[in-house]
């Protein structure tokens, strides 16, 4: 079975916005009784550039800056500034729950000058 190809943001980033970038989690929270924050014992917002490009061409990497989470509807913000201009990034999403389960969601953000 193969996995299913990464989404993407639907829009462009330009490299000197400083905005949120949303992971919802409402379908991997199982209990709807149970909020995210009461699950989850680890966030982390992981960047790399996309296998088209060769990493020495980011010349002006994204830097996560603030990472939130909007409890009542399972959403996790990370809050992104940088990035070069014609580069496509994987925005991963790294969640830990108490349990000790990992699960990792990724999305293409493509940046280009706007």
């Amino acid at each position: 079975m193969a996995c299913k190809k990464f989404p993407k943001f639907s829009d462009c980033k330009d490299p000197n916005s400083y905005l949120p970038y949303s992971f919802s989690w409402a379908d991997w929270v199982t209990n709807e009784s149970t909020t995210l924050v009461d699950n989850v014992a680890n966030r982390e917002i992981i960047i790399s550039v996309t296998e088209d490009f060769d990493v020495s061409e980011d010349t002006n990497p994204i830097v996560v800056g603030t990472i939130t989470t909007d409890v009542a509807n399972s959403i996790v913000y990370a809050w992104l500034s940088g990035g070069t201009a014609g580069l496509k990034y994987n925005v991963t999403c790294r969640i830990t729950a108490n349990n000790g389960m990992i699960e990792d969601q990724t999305a293409v953000l493509t940046c280009g000058e706007k």
